[in-house]
């Protein structure tokens, strides 16, 4: 028995988005336009679950802007990156 207050959670308990958080999240893919999964945090994503992918493009005029690419697409840019 715990003496400190706080409850054990079992593992069934824990969730990795909380029920209470904000309204879910959905992306679209630069290139292909794809939707991606709503889900309730941006990090759930970029998993080995979804494979969703993040990157920060700085603008020429010192700004920088998010692009997030579905799994096929982020394929296709690395490659692209590597031969480029």
């Amino acid at each position: 028995m715990r003496t400190d207050g706080l409850k054990k959670l079992e593992p069934q308990e824990l969730d990795e988005e909380d029920d209470d958080a904000e309204a879910p999240i959905s992306h679209q893919c630069v290139d292909c336009r794809a939707q991606s999964p709503p889900t309730r945090t941006q990090h759930t994503l970029i998993s080995a679950k979804h494979g969703w992918r993040l990157i920060r493009v700085a603008g020429s005029d010192g700004s920088h802007r998010f692009e997030w690419r579905c799994p096929k697409c982020w394929a296709s840019y690395k490659a692209h990156q590597a031969t480029g």
